[in-house]
């Protein structure tokens, strides 16, 4: 009885020891866990006084289309906004990523400008039977010759496009989409026309404020950046 005492303790030394280890790696693994919901849970972001309990995730994509520009905005309330389609070859790639989120209804499509890295398949999504778009926005660009297929496309009375107003919003209290300075032609240089004209916005959400500008830029001499900037903070919008 006395010879087996050494290995009795040596076996409850032993337990102990794994005892010790696992709880080591359980109270690891709990603070790793604690340490990425710190950083991750959105309730630590500033929402204005808002917890995650209270306010559910924009959510933001932006589609990979190759040349061009194609981005999805789903708010809180299930609303979805897209601006621009990028070329006519990115169709089958945007109707993929639309059928992976179950998204069927696009509640603002937003065409920043004709350019057809920019609208390019926006007349087959359009036509698509299994698409419903509510509302279409456009830019204010001059009835010329050229950019027909777009011409014919903000033209067409079943999609019903409009030219929104500086200034005008859509949204929610949660949320707010502001169209700014949706430039008249003759405002701008007839270099880079149709980049130049193109439907600036802002999304607020909360006390984040994001900036969708087309491919306006300064080009001879006109400053549509410029002028987008000034429009915004005449409109209150940068003033925070």
């Amino acid at each position: 009885m006395a010879k087996s005492q050494p290995k009795t303790k040596r076996r409850i030394r032993r337990a102990l020891f794994a005892f010790s280890v696992t709880r080591l790696v359980v109270c690891a693994v709990l603070l790793a866990v604690l340490v990425g919901a710190y950083f991750v849970l959105p309730r630590f972001i500033d929402l204005g006084g808002k917890t995650a309990s209270d306010v559910a995730a924009l959510v933001w994509h932006t589609v990979d289309v190759g040349q061009g520009d194609c981005t999805i905005v789903q708010f809180p309330d299930d609303k979805v906004l897209m601006v621009d389609t990028g070329k006519p070859d990115a169709y089958s790639t945007i109707v993929q990523y639309l059928q992976k989120l179950h998204i069927t209804t696009i509640d603002w499509l937003v065409i920043s400008h004709p350019d057809d890295d920019h609208y390019g398949s926006a007349p087959k999504l359009l036509a698509n039977s299994s698409l419903t778009f509510k509302q279409n926005y456009c830019a204010n660009y001059p009835d010329k010759n050229d950019k027909k297929t777009y011409r014919a496309m903000v033209n067409n009375p079943d999609y019903n496009f409009q030219v929104p107003s500086d200034g005008q919003q859509i949204g929610t209290d949660d949320y707010t989409i502001t169209f700014v300075s949706p430039f008249a032609a003759d405002t701008i240089s007839s270099t880079n026309l149709s980049n130049n004209t193109s439907l600036m916005m802002t999304i607020e959400y909360y006390n984040k404020i994001f900036v969708l500008t087309g491919d306006a830029s300064y080009s001879n001499g006109t400053d549509a950046e410029g002028l987008f900037i000034k429009h915004a903070t005449a409109l209150g919008l940068f003033t925070n």
